[in-house]
This record gives C-alpha cells, structure tokens and sequence, in this order.
C-alpha cells in the first residue's frame, strides 16, 4: 500500500491580488450594464411601440382603402361579420392578418347608426334600383378600430349615434379621447387605440333616367349586372316623378336605342359622377347635371338636332348643305384620326389636312350663309 502526500497548492500574495482585482473589474462591468439597462430598456420599449404603432396606422390605412376598393368592384357593402375575408381578398393579405392585429388582439369593423346605415341591412348588395337616400346627406361611416394592448370596450358591428360620434372625433392620446359611455373605467391608454375612419359617402353618384314625354318608344337601359332590359320612365316638365337614385361608382350603365319592335345597344356608360340621361329624338342625351356620353359631349344629339334644324334655302348647295356640313367633319376627323395613329409623322398627310381637307371644311361650313346670308363684315366671324 502506497501512501500519497496531498499536494496544496499556495497562491502567491501578488496571484491573489491580481484575482481580486479582475473580479472588482468583472463586478463593475456588471454594474454598468445594469445601469445602462435601467435607462435604455424603458427607451428600447417605447420605440418598439411606436414602431409598432406606426406600422398598425399604415396596415389600417391600406384595408381601409381596400375596403372601399372592394365595394366599388363588388357593388357591395359587407356586415361586421364579413368584413375581414371582404377585405383579406381584395388586399391579398390573409384572413388573419386582416382580423388581429400583431399583438394578437382583434381588429373591429364598426358601423353608424346614425345615418344610412340606420336605413339599410348589412351586408348590402347594390340592385338596379340603387339607394333612394343619398349616403352622402346621411352619412355612410364607419370604422376599423384596433388596440396595441388590452381589451377594447366596444363589440364589433353597429354602435349607437352617441358612441360612434364620439369616436369617430377622437384624437388618440388627447383629451378629446372618450372617457365616458362605454369607455368609463376603461384601463388601457388611448394612444394604444388606433382608428381608421371610412366614409363611405364619397363612393356614391346620383343618377336619372328619363324618356322624353313626346317620344313614341321609351328608352330602354341595363345597369349593373343586372342583365335584364328596362323602360327608362316618361318624363313630364309639368309632373316630373323621376327621383334620383344612388349607385356606386363604376357601375356600369347601358344604354339602348328603342323602337315599338326592337333595341339596340347605343352606349355603355361607367358611372364616375352623378348625372342624369334623357332618350329624346331617339338618342340618349347626357344631362348638364353631369352626365357624360362618350368623349364627355352628346356628339349624336349635337349631329342630329343640326341635320334636323330648319335649312339655309339660300345655303350654297341649299337643303343639302347640313349633310354636306357633316360630311366635311367626319373626312376631316378621319384623316386625322389616320395622322394620329401613325404618331404625326406623316407630312405628306399633315399636308393634306391643312391645305386641302381643312380649307374645304371652312368653305362648307360657309356655304350655309350663302348669298345675302354670309356674313361679310371682315371682322366678324367667318
């Protein structure tokens, strides 16, 4: 049986100091950290928040305006219930991206009661008689609302005119934020509250559509995706009974020429304001309450109440000089429509248009005052 000695191992003095002196260093480095923490922990927080708040105020924006994206292209307003795959489809995003926001908590559609959504069930779907209330005069709001942290004390969907109100006039983070009703007693902080207010006024236009009292057939149009043909009613100056209706803009309308026998497809009109359209002389006609046929004036009508007016017997060519009139323009468009397509580069056409098509223009035009009738005061219109 062996017998070991244990070995001790001595530190020297100077080791000992050395070791000490590394840990005092360890002990401070510790301490600095802590402090630093103390300060920079509460300043790293607030910037996550506003970070984070920042980002929730642009991802409202952006489904604020996919919502009213969509009920234009859908001619369709959703309820509470529907609202997230609503606007999930038209932004792209997922379905829970749309309904929570990155703090997990959800987000809520509300709607007013004070106005037109006191008039009509949600969802709504546009038909071919539109509103007969104005949404603008009535209000048509609502709001997506959303907390960064906590609760909300309010339930998605309708809520009273008093609440709504409120709300829609709060500023986040202020006085003016609501602390009564349902918000009384309410824990959470109001700059943790983000809102994103929709009113869906603007996304309507009014509209009429009349036959002229005299006409033998009544108009006929289709609007919508309604694709069934209707008899635009008789207007009478002395009784009108045709009331505005309102649409959503880009509902398309058509509308068709009428006989006794058959129709015919005439236009088709986009709705982007409000107006109002009159069948009359068998050519529909916009209004100056807005209406706009193709290229924004009633060529058809200007054409045809010109070729229908009395004629100059003394024009050049007499009774025929309207058709003539009209004749020279149509030559004169088309060969510049035929310039313009090939990008004004043509000058042997230019040439044309200016020195002979335009000149005969001007000389049609002028034969309607033929004789006594031309006007030949130099400075007058020629």
């Amino acid at each position: 049986m062996t017998c070991r000695t244990p070995i001790s191992i001595q530190r020297s003095p100077a080791r000992r100091r050395q070791e000490a002196a590394s840990l005092l260093i360890w002990i401070g480095v510790f301490a600095v950290i802590a402090i630093l923490l103390a300060f920079l922990l509460p300043a790293l927080i607030r910037e996550t928040d506003q970070r984070v708040a920042r980002e929730e105020t642009a991802v409202l924006k952006t489904l604020g305006n996919a919502l009213q994206a969509a009920i234009k292209r859908q001619a369709a307003i959703p309820s509470h219930n529907s609202w997230a795959d609503f606007v999930a489809a038209e932004a792209g995003f997922s379905y829970a991206a749309v309904a929570t926001n990155p703090r997990k908590q959800p987000r809520h559609l509300l709607i007013d009661t004070n106005g037109w959504f006191s008039l009509v069930s949600l969802p709504y779907t546009q038909t071919r008689l539109g509103s007969d209330v104005n949404p603008k005069q009535t209000t048509a709001r609502m709001m997506i609302i959303s907390c960064l942290r906590g609760t909300l004390p309010v339930n998605a969907g309708p809520l009273s005119a008093t609440e709504f109100s409120n709300l829609w006039s709060a500023a986040e983070g202020t006085a003016s934020f609501p602390t009564t009703g349902l918000w009384a007693g309410w824990a959470g902080r109001s700059e943790d509250v983000k809102i994103e207010r929709v009113d869906l006024g603007p996304l309507f236009v009014s509209l009429v559509i009349d036959t002229y009292a005299e006409e033998p057939a009544q108009g006929q149009y289709k609007i919508g995706g309604d694709t069934t043909l209707y008899p635009a009613s008789y207007y009478y100056t002395e009784f009108p009974t045709n009331q505005p209706r309102y649409y959503l803009q880009g509902t398309m309308l058509q509308l068709y020429h009428s006989t006794n026998l058959s129709s015919t497809l005439d236009s088709r009109q986009l709705l982007t304001q409000s107006g109002s359209y009159l069948y009359r002389d068998q050519v529909w006609r916009g209004s100056g309450g807005g209406g706009k046929m193709p290229g924004g004036v009633d060529i058809s009508g200007v054409v045809l109440s010109f070729l229908n007016s009395v004629p100059n017997t003394r024009a050049a060519n007499g009774a025929n000089q309207q058709r003539l009139v009209v004749g020279a323009m149509m030559n004169y468009m088309s060969n510049y429509n035929t310039w313009a397509d090939g990008g004004f580069t043509d000058d042997t056409l230019k040439n044309y248009l200016k020195d002979t098509v335009q000149p005969n223009m001007y000389a049609t035009f002028q034969g309607i005052f033929q004789g006594s009738y031309y006007p030949t005061n130099a400075s007058g219109p020629q």
